[in-house]
């Protein structure tokens, strides 16, 4: 870019003082030898008039008068020429007066003219001094075209540093954005590079929030399906174990709707792109049936560690939301309890106002001081979990309408909270 632009510069450049020195060259010379004309034309009027001062006073030119007069680099011959006579006709009586040596005839300016008193006065310049002068001019238009060469030379690498760094700075920025990593530019003056610049900083910006939300989705979608999978596989595992028919019949019941559950899931981790509340809020939902599946399907894995789930609480709540996304929170609930609590886990159902709440309860550790609420944020984990369970669940419950609550830290209870509607007669 560099080359091109230095290039380009200076063949406008002389262009341009070829344009304007060729001529001004020709007309500086027509200048001087019309100056060098006017001049020997000035000569031979000055001479005749003294030589007819002369003559009115009785006194005839000669070599040493001349000489006071003339110029030193100039030819003067002053002729006599009698009354009455042509040029041509003059003969061997005219008086001739010379001063200074005669130039070629094919390298002089001439001029010539008659006094009053008829004498002829002749005037002769040598081109070499004129030539010298015209070379003299030349050669400073030379001089003066070579500077502005130069001066061009030096701001055409200038602007092209000027105009060349900053492109570079955007090809850099343009290949740090493909590895994710744009940093921030610096105005460069340059009112189109500095408009490209913020051009691909938005970009940058909007590519970085498009990364970090598939990131996002993706370790959303990973969690969501973890939690139904776990619980699909241990019905599985139950399956393999046992030799009942009927037990097999039983897991396999449970197992389907862990599937269908599972389908579920996917569906709204897919539709969760828009970040809508379409599918959960405004559906009356069972608070009982959702908690007795959830209950159900991890009473099992409780049990393998000698651990107990209890439901406690009010009887035939009815909460506005989705059942499969107050089923994910719960379930996402246990879970934790299951890996870091200890003891009996007691869910408990009560209304308090226009909410309904889902509280679960363990007898672990709690959860530290220093964390506090911090636990629903990305992350943020109280054991060697990834931090995404909490944070995902109060989403889902968000989405539905409802709220997901740290309100206890040792032990640790969590509530879910959802917006109440007309209770309904469900059995225990």
């Amino acid at each position: 870019m560099r080359r091109r632009l230095v290039g380009s510069t200076l063949t406008v450049v002389g262009i341009v003082l070829a344009l304007f020195g060729i001529p001004l060259a020709i007309g500086a010379q027509y200048a001087l030898e019309q100056r060098a004309m006017e001049n020997v034309r000035a000569e031979s009027t000055r001479i005749s008039e003294t030589v007819d001062f002369w003559l009115d006073h009785g006194l005839l030119p000669s070599r040493a008068r001349i000489e006071q007069i003339a110029s030193r680099n100039r030819y003067v011959e002053v002729q006599e020429r009698p009354r009455g006579r042509l040029p041509t006709e003059v003969g061997d009586d005219l008086r001739i007066v010379r001063f200074g040596s005669r130039p070629p005839a094919d390298y002089a300016l001439v001029d010539q003219r008659v006094s009053e008193n008829g004498w002829v006065v002749i005037v002769e310049q040598s081109r070499a001094a004129l030539a010298s002068d015209i070379l003299q001019v030349r050669l400073l238009i030379t001089a003066a075209a070579v500077f502005a060469m130069a001066v061009a030379i030096g701001l055409t690498v200038v602007t092209a540093n000027r105009l060349a760094e900053p492109m570079v700075d955007l090809a850099e920025m343009a290949e740090r954005i493909g590895l994710g990593d744009p940093p921030a530019h610096r105005a460069y003056g340059v009112g189109e590079l500095d408009r490209v610049a913020n051009v691909l900083e938005t970009s940058a910006a909007r590519i970085s929030r498009m990364l970090a939300a598939e990131r996002h989705f993706a370790a959303d979608a990973s969690h969501q399906l973890r939690t139904p999978l776990t619980a699909l596989s241990m019905r599985l595992e139950e399956i393999i174990e046992t030799d009942d028919l009927g037990v097999v019949k039983e897991e396999a019941s449970t197992a389907l709707v862990q599937v269908e559950r599972l389908t579920d899931v996917v569906q709204r981790v897919l539709r969760r792109g828009g970040r809508d509340r379409a599918d959960g809020a405004g559906v009356r939902m069972s608070i009982d049936r959702v908690v007795r599946q959830q209950v159900r399907e991890w009473r099992l894995a409780f049990g393998s560690q000698g651990r107990a789930v209890l439901v406690e609480g009010e009887r035939g709540l009815v909460g506005l939301a989705s059942p499969g996304g107050i089923g994910q929170v719960l379930a996402t609930l246990l879970e934790n309890a299951l890996v870091h609590g200890a003891g009996t886990v007691v869910v408990t159902t009560t209304k308090a106002g226009d909410w309904v709440a889902i509280k679960v309860a363990d007898e672990g550790s709690g959860i530290p001081g220093e964390l506090g609420n911090r636990v629903f944020d990305r992350t943020v984990s109280g054991g060697s979990g990834t931090g995404l369970g909490l944070a995902v669940a109060r989403e889902l419950a968000e989405a539905d309408g409802g709220r997901l609550e740290l309100v206890q830290h040792r032990p640790p209870v969590f509530s879910i909270f959802l917006t109440a509607a007309e209770e309904v007669s469900t059995p225990v």
